[in-house]
């Protein structure tokens, strides 16, 4: 029965191996820490392509997850007044901040949506520990671009990870490799331009250092928004 389910799920996710990854809520009852799981037990079974396949849906749907709680908060925050300094006020707003939560996070993401079970699965993916796997099974699939990219997906967010910097180096000897696979998949739009204007600047090139800046802090606030 087990394996009759994992098969369609791979013939529902399997096209997603070539896709960039979006949030979209495909199937409230399958969240992020069932799909890993599943990506696990393919990692294990050395089925490289179905690794990726379900790693990268269960980013997909952490994305998805993430900018719901984001979208819910700023939410509260505007209908939820700011309480002044008596401390029976602030405790009221805190209660009325915490319904408004509880009610929006059922709104927006459904009651077929199952509570997520162990907290340290949500840290996984915040420290991006799926890129780990996600760059060992694109390398076993002979994918030298999307490993090196996942890899430093990872990397930007643990430098110091041995196993990961082995791993950069072991595949910039490759005859293939170049600079340009060096992308981290989750870098935010402000901190691309911002890190281009840092080079314009550097390299006194100031009306691009300008428009680069600009264009950040732009960003940053439409993020913020």
């Amino acid at each position: 029965m087990a394996g009759t389910f994992l098969y369609w799920l791979l013939l529902t996710y399997s096209s997603i191996i070539d896709r960039p990854v979006s949030s979209t809520p495909d199937d409230p009852g399958l969240t992020f820490e069932q799909l890993y799981q599943y990506g696990k037990w393919e990692y294990t079974d050395q089925n490289w392509p179905d690794c990726v396949a379900f790693m990268r849906r269960a980013l997909e749907d952490f994305q998805y997850f993430e900018d719901e709680l984001v979208w819910c908060r700023k939410k509260c925050a505007g209908q939820v007044q700011t309480p002044d300094s008596d401390p029976l006020s602030q405790k009221h707003a805190q209660s009325e901040r915490a319904l408004c939560l509880l009610r929006c996070k059922r709104e927006r993401l459904t009651e077929e949506r199952p509570p997520l079970e162990k907290m340290n699965t949500y840290y996984d993916f915040v420290e991006r520990k799926p890129y780990q796997y996600i760059h060992i099974c694109y390398w076993r699939m002979g994918d030298l671009r999307h490993a090196v990219q996942a890899a430093y997906t990872f990397l930007v967010q643990n430098p110091s990870d041995k196993d990961t910097l082995d791993g950069i180096e072991f595949y910039m000897k490759q005859k293939d490799y170049n600079d340009d696979m060096l992308v981290d998949l989750l870098r935010r739009p402000y901190e691309k331009f911002f890190m281009s204007g840092v080079e314009a600047y550097n390299n006194e090139d100031w009306n691009r250092c300008v428009d680069d800046l600009e264009t950040s802090l732009e960003k940053t606030m439409e993020e913020d928004a």
